[in-house]
């Protein structure tokens, strides 16, 4: 149904996680100081998630390794830019943190 005051699907942004590792993991999306929990993701599934989201923002996703042996630190993802009604697609590996689009929370090479 169409309404002047725009889709109420315009105005989040739609995260698919498939994760191929067999670690369970735990996502976190932070944007100007804020940080909120996407979900969590057992091993070798695909989860959906879906945030409210209302303008243009640089995010960066931050990975959480839970269950079985650690794949090493905690890492988070390079900038990217959101706008609203994005669908963002993620892939986490066996080799999480050998991946360049993945780094360690905290480290000296952490994206801006």
């Amino acid at each position: 149904m169409d309404t002047p005051f725009g889709d109420p699907e315009d105005s989040r942004i739609n995260f698919e996680v498939a994760n191929r590792s067999f670690q369970q993991i735990t996502l976190h999306v932070t944007w100007g100081g804020k940080r909120v929990r996407l979900g969590s993701v057992s091993g070798t599934r695909t989860s959906e998630f879906v945030i409210p989201w209302r303008q243009s923002e640089e995010i960066q996703v931050e990975i959480d390794v839970l269950a079985g042996p650690r794949l090493g630190p905690d890492c988070i993802t390079r900038t990217i830019i959101a706008n609203p009604g994005d669908h963002i697609y993620l892939e986490i590996t066996n080799q999480l943190l050998r991946d360049p689009g993945c780094y360690p929370v905290g480290g000296a090479n952490r994206p801006g």
